[in-house]
C-alpha cells in the first residue's frame, strides 16, 4: 500500500471511512505493469495461505534475498496482527494505458 510507480506521476490517494463497527482504509496508487503478475500471485498466496506460516516464509525470503523490495510483510501484519480483511482492484488508467492503478482496501473491526 505504501509503494507507487514514481515514473507514472500518478497521485497516491488515501481514504478513511469510520463506522461504529469498522475502520476502512483505501489506498489507490500505481504499479509498474511488469510487477502486476507477481503482485497478483502474491495476493493469491496471501489469500490461500495460513498468515503465520506465510509471514515466516516471507521473513526467510527477505533474509535470504537482500535485494528483495516487496516482502508483503506489512499486508501480512495487518491480517495476522489486526485480523484485517483485505481486497484489491486493478485498473488501467484512462489517461495512460501503460499505468496500472491498484486500490487496496483494509477493513478493521472495532
Amino acid at each position: 500500500m505504501k509503494f507507487n510507480d514514481e515514473a507514472s506521476n500518478y497521485q497516491v490517494t488515501l481514504q478513511f471511512q469510520l463506522s461504529s463497527e469498522h475502520l476502512i482504509l483505501r489506498v489507490t496508487n500505481s504499479i509498474p505493469q511488469k510487477n502486476v503478475n507477481n503482485f497478483q500471485v502474491f495476493i493469491n498466496e496471501l489469500l490461500t495461505s495460513e498468515p503465520q506460516e506465510l509471514y515466516l516464509r516471507q521473513m526467510k525470503r527477505a533474509e535470504e534475498d537482500e535485494n528483495m523490495t516487496t516482502s508483503g510483510l506489512g499486508l501480512l501484519t495487518m491480517i495476522d496482527g489486526y485480523n484485517a480483511k483485505l481486497g484489491w482492484k486493478f485498473e488501467t488508467s484512462e489517461e495512460n494505458k501503460k499505468v496500472i492503478i491498484v486500490t487496496t482496501m483494509a477493513q478493521l473491526s472495532l
